[in-house]
């Protein structure tokens, strides 16, 4: 499903989006945090909130963690280019590169 991201607090990200659960689609709100896991960013929730009371996001948060944890490859990176870290900042992200025998043409 579309999702949207947003700078959280704590240097974390916030991810809106629909997620079909119990035959419903339910608007989700998480925040997590982003890392780098095999050259490919990854966030991982630390709080996911479906509205209403906070019991039952706290019992369908178990849930819906695995629905909402994602992964995203970088594509279109030059040969020997490796994604190594990337920081959450307004308006995006801040990604930390490294290459060995790179060729840069103008």
């Amino acid at each position: 499903p579309d999702a949207t991201l947003s700078a959280a607090d704590d240097g974390e990200v916030r991810v809106d989006t629909l997620v079909e659960a119990l035959g419903r689609s339910l608007p989700v709100g998480a925040t997590g945090t982003v890392e780098v896991v095999g050259g490919k960013l990854v966030m991982v929730p630390t709080s996911i909130d479906i509205g209403g009371p906070q019991f039952v996001s706290d019992l369908l948060g178990a849930a819906l963690r695995e629905l909402i944890t994602f992964e995203h490859s970088i594509e279109g990176l030059p040969d020997g280019v490796v994604l190594r870290s990337v920081q959450v900042v307004d308006g995006g992200f801040r990604a930390n590169l490294t290459g060995d025998n790179v060729r840069l043409v103008q």
